[in-house]
């Protein structure tokens, strides 16, 4: 059997989210593993490198692979995006509620002159973190 072929018998998609659900052997932080060549790699790394781009080679404060639909054990690589480990971190301590693209539509959405105060409850954060975004005070890589 192919590699890619494989890969794919352990996937599951779900039909709503499109979440690549991952069946096979998962470690106890709920991410999915898959063996190469009797070697582990992560599966959702592996799917992000075979469908994207090769990843950096991992460096402890260097940029991480983020779940941006916040499923661990999804191996879907279009929810993956690479970002800074401390933008990361935030994601994971679960401050940072917003996907990339909910940063792009918030931009937009207010430079065509929407107000913070009607776009923060939308997508579920306060004004002073619309005002941020808006500001370029975070999320500054996109």
């Amino acid at each position: 059997m192919e590699l890619i072929e494989r890969f794919h018998s352990h996937v599951s998609v779900h039909p709503k989210t499109q979440c690549w659900h991952w069946k096979a052997y998962k470690t106890k932080e709920g991410y999915g593993n898959f063996s190469i060549n009797g070697k582990s790699y992560r599966a959702h790394r592996f799917a992000y490198e075979y469908y994207r781009e090769p990843l950096p080679e991992f460096v402890q404060g260097g940029p991480e692979l983020h779940h941006t639909c916040a499923t661990r054990g999804c191996v879907n690589p279009w929810h993956l995006e690479l970002c800074e480990s401390a933008e990361a971190h935030q994601r994971k301590e679960g401050r940072a509620k917003l996907s990339r693209q909910q940063v792009e539509e918030i931009r937009l959405r207010y430079a065509a002159g929407e107000k913070q105060v009607h776009l923060a409850p939308e997508y579920g954060v306060n004004q002073g973190m619309i005002s941020k975004i808006t500001r370029r005070e975070i999320w500054k890589d996109i």
